[in-house]
Order: C-alpha cells, then sequence, then structure tokens
C-alpha cells in the first residue's frame, strides 16, 4: 500500500470512528498540501459535495505526526485489500461482513431428492427444484405460493446465457449433464448451446432463507457478459438509494454510482447503487459484486425480469421469507449498519456562501438557542472566493466543535 493510500485510510478512519479535532492533526497532515486544482479535480469526477468537507476536516493538521498502525494493521483491513484487488470484488467480503460469513455456520435442515430428472431441496418455507433436459431453476415460497423461474424453455433472453459485447447472445445454458452433491453443496455441469466446455454451477444451503447459487461462464464466455431471464411476479423493491419511485416495476435501471448534479425530481441514477431486488411476496435475490448490472423490469407487468452482468460469473443469493426476515438475511450477509451516535438524529442545517457566513449563522443559531446538531457545508459550486481558504479552515472548525457542532 503507498503512503498515500496508508495517509487516506487513515485520516478518513479517524474522521468517522474518532471525530476529534486532536486526532486530526496525527493522520490528517499530509492533505493540507493539497492544491486547490487537484480539488477541482476531484469535484469534476463527482466527488464535490465531500470536498469541501475533506479540505476543512485536513486543513485542521499543519504537520505529519506519528500514526498509529490501528485498523490499516488489522487481518480485517489486509482482508479487504485482498478482496479489492480482485477482478471481480465481492462486496460481502469487505470490511463489515455480516455474521453469516464470519464463520462456519451449521448445516441448514434440507430435505434432499436427487433423481434421473433432477434434483429437489425442500425446506420449512421453501423449495428449490432443478430440471436436467430441458435445463430450469424453480424456486418456490412455501408460504405465500409464489415462484421464480430460471428456464431455457421461458420468454427470449430466459434461462442463464452470457451475452457478446455486440449484444448478441452466443451462448446459452440448455441441460445440465450431471449433478454431484457433497456436504450441503451440489455441483452441476451444464451443457451450454454454442460453446465446447461446460458452465458449472454451485448450490449450497447458508441459512434456512438463503440459497447460494454460483454461476460460472464456460471458457468461451469469459469474455462476455451474463444474463439471467426470470419469470415470476413482483411488485419489486430494492437495488440501493433511489430517488424515483420505491416500486420499481417497469422501470430498466443500471446499477453504478454517479452524481449528475440537480437533475430534477425523479431522477434514477444514484450514489449508492446495491443489486439486491426483492417481492413482499416471499422471494429475493442479491448479487454479490460490484460490476455494473443491469435490472430491466420493463416487463414486470407479464411478469418477467432480466439481469445483466458486464462480467461472465457472478455468486447469486437467494431469500426466502416475509420482507422483515429477508431484509434481516440480507443485512445479515452483507453487513448491518450501526447505530449512530446521538447528534446524528438531530437537525441538519445546509450552510454556503464560504468560511465566514458559515461560522456567523452557526454561532448565531447557538445563540438563540435553536436546536440543531450538524453542518453541511459544500461550497464547490460558488465562487472559489467564498470556499474557505485551507490556512482559514483549522480556526473555523475549531470554533465549530467547541459550539459543539458536527
Amino acid at each position: 500500500m503507498s503512503g498515500l493510500q496508508q495517509d487516506t485510510h487513515d485520516c478518513l478512519s479517524n474522521l468517522i470512528r474518532r471525530p476529534n479535532p486532536s486526532h486530526f492533526a496525527a493522520t490528517c497532515g499530509p492533505f493540507h498540501r493539497i492544491k486547490r486544482w487537484a480539488l477541482r479535480i476531484l469535484a469534476g469526477a463527482g466527488f464535490g459535495r465531500f470536498v469541501w468537507a475533506i479540505a476543512v476536516s485536513a486543513a485542521l493538521a499543519s504537520e505529519l505526526a506519528g500514526q498509529s498502525a490501528g485498523f490499516s494493521s488489522s487481518a480485517e483491513y489486509k482482508s479487504m485489500l485482498t478482496e479489492l484487488a480482485s477482478e471481480t470484488p465481492r462486496p460481502t467480503r469487505l470490511s463489515g461482513a455480516g455474521e453469516l460469513l464470519q464463520g462456519k455456520l451449521p448445516m441448514a435442515p434440507v430435505e434432499v431428492k436427487e433423481t434421473p430428472e433432477g434434483l429437489r431441496l425442500e425446506a420449512e418455507t421453501w423449495r428449490l427444484e432443478m430440471n436436467k433436459k430441458p435445463w430450469q431453476l424453480l424456486l418456490t415460497s412455501k408460504r405465500t405460493n409464489v415462484a421464480w423461474r430460471l428456464a431455457t424453455s421461458g420468454p427470449s433472453g430466459g434461462g442463464i446465457s452470457w451475452v457478446a459485447k455486440d449484444g448478441a447472445t452466443s451462448l446459452r445454458l440448455t441441460q445440465v449433464e450431471q449433478i454431484e452433491g457433497r456436504n450441503g453443496q451440489w455441483t452441476v455441469r451444464g451443457k451450454v448451446e454454442g460453446s465446447q466446455t461446460p458452465s458449472l454451477l454451485n448450490i449450497s444451503v447458508l441459512a434456512p432463507g438463503i440459497i447460494h447459487l454460483f454461476i460460472g461462464a464456460p471458457e468461451s464466455g469469459e469474455k462476455a457478459g451474463l444474463k439471467l431471464g426470470f419469470s415470476g411476479p413482483g411488485p419489486f423493491f430494492g437495488l440501493g438509494e433511489r430517488f424515483s419511485k420505491a416500486r420499481l416495476d417497469g422501470q430498466k435501471i443500471t446499477l453504478h454510482p454517479e452524481d449528475k448534479g440537480f437533475e430534477g425530481t425523479e431522477h434514477n441514477w444514484t450514489y449508492i447503487p446495491a443489486p439486491f431486488l426483492f417481492t413482499p411476496l416471499g422471494l429475493g435475490i442479491y448479487l454479490d459484486t460490484g460490476t455494473e448490472s443491469v435490472f430491466d423490469l420493463t416487463q414486470a407487468a407479464r411478469q418477467q425480469f432480466t439481469i445483466q452482468l458486464k462480467r461472465p460469473a457472478v455468486n447469486c443469493y437467494f431469500f426466502v421469507g416475509d420482507p422483515k426476515g429477508i431484509i434481516r438475511d440480507y443485512t445479515g450477509l452483507t453487513g448491518r449498519t450501526p447505530v449512530p451516535p446521538p447528534w446524528a438524529f438531530g437537525v441538519w442545517l445546509t450552510s454556503l456562501q464560504g468560511g465566514g457566513p458559515v461560522l456567523s449563522n452557526a454561532l448565531r443559531l447557538r445563540e438563540l438557542g435553536i436546536p440543531t446538531s450538524a453542518l453541511w457545508v459544500w461550497d464547490v459550486m460558488d465562487d472559489e472566493r467564498l470556499v474557505c481558504k485551507l490556512k482559514d479552515c483549522p480556526m473555523i472548525v475549531k470554533r465549530l466543535w467547541g459550539e459543539r457542532w458536527r
């Protein structure tokens, strides 16, 4: 890890974990050397709202002080860096993953039935059926009798396929040649139309309401994108932070973080995409990937939807349960947000027009006894003469901290 990466991590970690001015000098010293042109580059790249906050907090340090190893030397942090260095990082393996991946879990109770025609797994709340020829995967919620189907014989683009960069579907899983089960896991060897090599799938039951499905590409499909075509009902919700409608039926959503400024209401970009989709009728799916993905729900009224990735392989997790149980299992897999400190639940004030007005307004609110706890300051869209000069920031921020602002 480079010195700049180490400095960046230690600075931001301490800003988040230990929000106290005395800690800023210990870890944010190098950032007071950041030039204005560098901040402009960050702003242009979509980080505009955070540039001022980083500059303010970093400017509290006037010289580089000793840095403690802390989190950056932990096994958790090293594991996170290893995962980030992989070709397709899995968010669940990054720092803060849920308890379901923290250790070995007891085997979930599942009734298994293997026949020449396929495989059937059945638990208390769900049933998973795989047919060999033609290939089909059917997941049913026993509570609501709602089912999602991946099937070659389904609608155009259904089942599992690999799409070339030009958009043509060149490879498609058509049948299962072999199923081998061992220690609660089932490896499936699938025949792929258009390929001389098979696709390997792996199925396991992670918890009573979570089924894991790994989809691997045939050798000839390793440069293509994976496409999953489902038949099954909504209504559909999820996909991370959204600014348009909560119900996603009828929309086609590309998942990658963006900042396009002010586009009015109901814009379809987001800062925090999450490839997690569910229906309150009892089923959900999460793709453990940071790869850009497209969820096409435009045919939801016909009980059809597709998911397309830019990568050829993925780890899928299916959830079965009521909405609360699905969310519980999803966060148990990916990690749960800790309860914020008390001040985070107070009133946040947007304050602009430069360091002087920001400080003046903050002090005036305290004088009037108006209960507010945090300032949201971003001046990157204002005239640069209004932005707090780095040399002035230590005084302004220390004064704000003294008045119990965050």
